[in-house]
């Protein structure tokens, strides 16, 4: 058979490799085409140097013979410094040319290196925003996986949506729409840090990369920063926007180990978000689109029923299980089903939604406004209870503008005679306790009371509880429940109150329903109590007579 010419090539040996020294499907490179030059400098200067020696001799014994056997040594002499210095000069010549030819090579190769970086550049980069596109993002998200699998660390994506952008394009024109756009990325660019990413994925879409992250904390705080920044009207050519973020939310490993899978599922959540009612935070879960639909409707009930203020605040007394004496109430946020229905929506069926959503921040705003008014109520009526008890959400505690929400309102109850109590369960500290613990400590300056609400139903660590600042422990209900039942429930309820008491916090026993478990705390030593048997949440109008007498209607704790 006869081989082909490719054939022969690869048995011969591949001429590149034996001439240049460069193997073949090698990647040619600036500092590959760099090596190569040296190299044949090299051989350049070898070549040279054999040039001159051979020449000189050539010259000396060429001349020797010629002139020596006629006896004519002065005209030897200066034939053979002539020939000498020219091949001398030639050489040293020849030298700095191809030095200087050199040179001029490897200054078109750093000059093409520049402009191919630049292009690379510009390749990577919005020409409008400056920032980098989906290309780069691919590029540094396989790095930062292969980084974060090799640590054990996570990676949070974010998927940003300008709402209503269209509309800024139709109110003003396509400049407004562009000036938007860069103002956006100038504000993500002032949020992020070093470590971080931001990138234009398309016309209203952004996405943020946020490495390291440990929890899903860090990306509700940056997109409530993120939107908090851009919440205000922006203004252009003296007409004034309203700018609100749609926001998907997912994290390496626990939505997906690609960027293809991340970013996918972080605009799954965005896409949950718009469907939401837009301007909310959203994670991804699996099956987020199929429950779109029917959370789109559930969200815009809610929504209407705190713009229709249909929001009922209902108040459940605590007394003192030895005297009691009333000690506080609990606030309890209502919801009624319409506005003219008396049907009344419980909190355990709408409050987990508020929170997902972000509903919760104005729902959170509503009850403020209404227990304050309320407080007052009771102040010209002679009614105030010592103290009124807030419940708070971990989405609230992480806010920024948390302090500046609660603080007024624990003013005014100073004023009026009474003093405020928030309520926080232990996720809250799961997270981030140190946080929450400065949080804790500044309010408690201004005269606002804690209490650790559902405890025993978390992991708090018993180290974190010691440092906390909070005044009482609120022991769950399930443990109330269940302590006649078997000796173990009873010998953690009390080791539970012990505990409390050995810390100096005083223990309120939530959920007591029964005479015999009203009975069995106050002997334990427990200090405080609230639960159906002692009085049912009610509105305030049914809670006078309680209110009035500062204790209970019936003396079911003396009996």
């Amino acid at each position: 058979k006869m081989s082909t010419r490719k054939d022969r090539r690869h048995q011969a040996g591949d001429p590149l490799k034996k001439k240049y020294g460069l193997e073949a499907g090698m990647i040619i490179d600036r500092d590959s085409i760099k090596q190569f030059l040296r190299r044949r400098h090299r051989i350049v200067l070898r070549s040279l140097f054999f040039y001159m020696v051979f020449s000189l001799v050539w010259i000396y014994t060429s001349d020797y013979f010629l002139f020596v056997r006629e006896l004519n040594f002065s005209t030897f002499q200066v034939s053979l410094y002539k020939g000498w210095m020219f091949v001398i000069a030639s050489t040293v010549f020849f030298y700095i040319m191809l030095r200087q030819r050199r040179l001029v090579y490897e200054k078109a190769i750093d000059t093409l290196d520049a402009f191919q970086e630049k292009l690379h550049t510009e390749a990577h980069l919005d020409a409008l925003t400056r920032l980098p596109n989906r290309e780069y993002l691919e590029q540094v998200m396989k790095q930062r996986i292969s980084a974060a699998s090799r640590d054990r660390a996570k990676i949070g994506l974010l998927y940003l949506n300008i709402d209503d952008f269209r509309v800024v394009n139709e109110m003003g024109s396509y400049e407004t729409g562009n000036s938007l756009l860069c103002h956006v990325a100038n504000t993500l660019q002032s949020l992020i840090r070093s470590s971080d990413l931001a990138v234009h994925l398309s016309a209203d879409e952004f996405a943020v990369m946020l490495h390291p992250v440990n929890t899903r904390s860090e990306l509700l705080d940056f997109s409530d920063r993120l939107k908090s920044r851009l919440r205000y009207n922006w203004q252009i050519n003296g007409k004034l926007y309203y700018l609100s973020l749609s926001v998907g939310a997912s994290m390496y490993p626990d939505h997906g180990l690609s960027m293809n899978e991340l970013l996918q599922h972080a605009e799954m959540a965005m896409l949950n978000s718009k469907a939401l009612g837009k301007n909310f935070t959203s994670f991804y879960y699996p099956g987020i689109l199929p429950q779109a639909t029917q959370l789109t409707s559930e969200v815009t009930r809610l929504r209407e029923a705190i713009e229709e203020n249909r929001l009922l605040a209902h108040y459940q007394p605590i007394f003192d299980l030895r005297s009691g004496k009333l000690q506080a109430v609990e606030t309890l946020v209502r919801c009624r089903s319409d506005r003219d229905g008396d049907a009344l929506i419980m909190p355990g069926d709408f409050i987990p939604l508020a929170e997902s959503t972000g509903l919760i921040d104005r729902l959170t705003i509503k009850l403020i406004m209404m227990v304050e008014k309320q407080a007052i109520r009771w102040a010209e009526q002679n009614l105030l209870p010592p103290v009124i008890t807030l419940n708070i959400s971990s989405r609230q505690m992480y806010k920024a503008s948390f302090s500046r929400d609660i603080i007024p309102l624990q003013e005014s109850l100073k004023r009026l005679g009474s003093k405020l109590e928030l309520e926080i369960t232990e996720s809250v500290l799961m997270e981030q306790p140190e946080k929450v613990i400065a949080l804790i400590r500044e309010l408690k300056t201004h005269g606002i009371q804690f209490a650790l609400d559902d405890f025993g139903t978390g992991y708090s660590s018993l180290t974190w509880l010691r440092q906390l600042p909070v005044d009482r422990l609120k022991i769950d209900r399930q443990f109330i429940h269940t302590m006649d039942k078997t000796k173990s429930d009873t010998q953690i309820l009390t080791a539970m109150i012990n505990l409390a008491h050995t810390l100096g916090l005083q223990v309120v026993a939530e959920g007591i329903e029964t005479a015999e478990q009203l009975l069995w705390l106050s002997e334990t030593g427990c200090d405080m109590g609230q639960g159906y048997y002692l009085c049912r949440p009610n509105d305030p109008e049914m809670l006078k007579p309680m209110l009035a007498n500062k204790q209970l209607v019936r003396s079911q704790v003396n009996d």
